[in-house]
Order: C-alpha cells, then sequence, then structure tokens
C-alpha cells in the first residue's frame, strides 16, 4: 500500500511539472507574440497598442528626432507611422504663461506649456502637454494631483516616457525631483 501511495505521488508529482511546463512554454509564445506585435503595429494600431510600444520604448535608441523651424518631431525607429510631434510656433503652444507652483519654482520662473501630439500614420491618437521650465532647460511632463496624498504630485508613466523622448540633455529627472513630481508607480 505505501508503494503504491508513493508511485500515486511520484505520478501526480510528474502532472505537475508537465503541466507547468506547459504553461511556462504558452507564456513564452505569448511573449514572443507580444513582442512581435510591438514591432508590428500596422497589424493592430490600437491606442492601447500604442501606448504599450511607448511604455516599452528605449527613449533614446528606439526614437529618431528632427527639428526644423516648424516642428520638433521623433519617430518610432521600428514603425516611422508612430510620431509625436510638437509644434514651434503659436499654435503649439498649450499656456504661454504657465502657472503653477513646480513648473515656476526654479531660478528663470517663466514657464510655457506646448501641445505634444501622439500621431499613427495621419490620425492623431492622443494629445500630451510637456512645460518647458527654467528657461526651456528641461519639458516636464504635467502632473496629476495624488487623491490619497494631496502633497505629493504623480506624473502618469506614459506622459513621463513622452517627456523621457524629448529630454535630449537629460535632465528631466533632476528637474522633476525638484519639481516635486513623481512617476505613478501604476499606469493612471
Amino acid at each position: 500500500m505505501a508503494l503504491t501511495s508513493f508511485a500515486a505521488l511520484l505520478c501526480a508529482l510528474f502532472a505537475v511539472y508537465l503541466h507547468r511546463q506547459k504553461d511556462a512554454q504558452v507564456e513564452s509564445a505569448q511573449a514572443a507574440k507580444d513582442e512581435l506585435d510591438l514591432k508590428n503595429l500596422s497589424r493592430n494600431p490600437t491606442k492601447d497598442n500604442i501606448e504599450r510600444v511607448i511604455l516599452q520604448s528605449d527613449p533614446v535608441a528606439d526614437w529618431i528626432g528632427h527639428a526644423d523651424s516648424e516642428k520638433s518631431m521623433y519617430s518610432y525607429a521600428h514603425d516611422v507611422n508612430l510620431r509625436l510631434e510638437m509644434l514651434n510656433d503659436d499654435r503649439g503652444i498649450q499656456c504661454e504663461d504657465f502657472r503653477e507652483p513646480w513648473a515656476n519654482k526654479f531660478p528663470d520662473r517663466r514657464a510655457t506649456g506646448y501641445w505634444c501630439n501622439l500621431f499613427y500614420g495621419a490620425t492623431q491618437i492622443d494629445r500630451y502637454i510637456l512645460v518647458a521650465v527654467d528657461g526651456a532647460r528641461a519639458l516636464l511632463p504635467t502632473p496629476r494631483l495624488d487623491l490619497e496624498n494631496s502633497s505629493m504630485l504623480q506624473v502618469r508613466t506614459i506622459d513621463y516616457k513622452v517627456a523621457q523622448i524629448y529630454d535630449t540633455i537629460r535632465t528631466l529627472d533632476q528637474y522633476m525631483k525638484s519639481a516635486g513630481l513623481h512617476v505613478a508607480k501604476t499606469a493612471t
């Protein structure tokens, strides 16, 4: 009887092992499919997929910048249909005299809000606000007030990633810290 129980236990453990192996293979195949989808947005260019691509991209290696007198633009290196654009004239200004305590606390207190438009092909997908602070030394994302901690200014992860893409002189994190801005721990 003890031998039969032991054999049954071994069979059960082996079945669990095989089941876990199969689950790991399914997860691996799904991860590979997701990676393929990230590289080929044209198959499913939904807003959720586009945001996922942006969030998983490297802000330096995966984005190609171009600026002229009309606009500054960043195209996703793996699919140039995906791009961020900011107009350099009055049409691109969201608020010329942007006033918020976090934005006006730097030595140069003047701040200007700019529209940053997200496109896939000819379609505008979303619009973000980046605020030029301290003599345009940094472009900061706009925060949302954290309802649980009213003194903490939370930046959505997508807004932070867009600001990272535009952070050509790599001062974003330093300025966010000085402004009291924090990246939200959850995708809000």
